[in-house]
């Protein structure tokens, strides 16, 4: 049971640190391939109907060239957000003379979308989670562990894998393509924070998802061991060529999820 200590929440932040500069020649490329890949997977998915939404961030300095990605897709904006880097629980205001963007729905028709920021304004999570196209199982462990105060379920969800090795503060796990240890930079197969990393709607999802031009440097990267841990608020990744650190759960002590190792 991850305990969480009360008094943190850290402004949002995520960094990269290579091992060494030979792997920052050979991985950053695949790094940013693999962000490219699933910026464009976000709206492909809905073009394809493979889900009906998806929301996006549009920067208002640069609306008129950034839109031109929709290609055909309705874009709806539902409120100015603060702009972050990293991993962020929550959309940070907005403050006078910083930069901001427009948050929004994206639906495959105009009617989608207006669904979504109907949904949205309702508070309604299952409707939305829907118009995502998110498995219910995932929708209904985000509504338990979300309320409990995990911001970031990696842990959770590793502790109701299919064969999870658990040892005190650590667990193990098989390789899995549904992993969102590497979201805080923008790296995943799936959209949403999976119930467990052997959850097959979300496998099935990421099988589909790995389809898609580009996803293929998702799936190596995912394919690398990963180990993951967070304490006092701060998750630390780290993989054989780079490490991540970001802004995560408030707990104590230390818990650590091991992938593929």
């Amino acid at each position: 049971m991850m305990n969480l200590v009360k008094g943190i929440d850290l402004a949002p932040f995520a960094r990269v640190q290579w091992k060494d500069p030979e792997s920052r020649q050979e991985w950053e490329p695949i790094l940013k391939q693999a962000v490219a890949a699933y910026n464009d997977a976000e709206l492909e998915t809905v073009r394809l109907g493979m889900r009906r939404c998806t929301t996006q961030h549009f920067n208002p300095n640069s609306m008129t060239e950034d839109i031109k990605r929709l290609k055909g897709l309705a874009f709806l904006p539902i409120r100015r957000v603060g702009v972050y880097q990293g991993f962020a629980h929550k959309h940070p205001a907005v403050e006078e003379g910083k930069p901001w963007s427009y948050f929004g729905a994206v639906g495959k028709t105009i009617e989608d979308a207006w669904d979504f920021v109907e949904a949205n304004h309702l508070g309604d999570h299952k409707r939305i989670g829907d118009l995502l196209g998110y498995p219910k199982c995932c929708q209904e462990f985000f509504s338990t562990v979300w309320m409990d105060g995990f911001i970031d379920p990696v842990w959770q969800a590793a502790e109701r894998t299919e064969g999870a090795k658990i040892a005190g503060n650590t667990i193990g796990i098989s390789s899995s393509m549904s992993f969102d240890g590497l979201r805080y930079v923008g790296i995943r197969m799936v959209p949403h924070l999976p119930c467990s990393f052997s959850c097959e709607g979300s496998q099935e999802m990421a099988e589909k998802w790995a389809l898609l031009d580009g996803m293929d440097t998702t799936a190596r990267l995912l394919n690398l061991p990963i180990t993951w841990s967070c304490l006092n608020g701060i998750a630390i990744v780290e993989t054989p060529f780079f490490r991540i650190s970001t802004n995560s759960n408030p707990c104590h002590p230390v818990h650590i999820v091991e992938m593929g190792l």
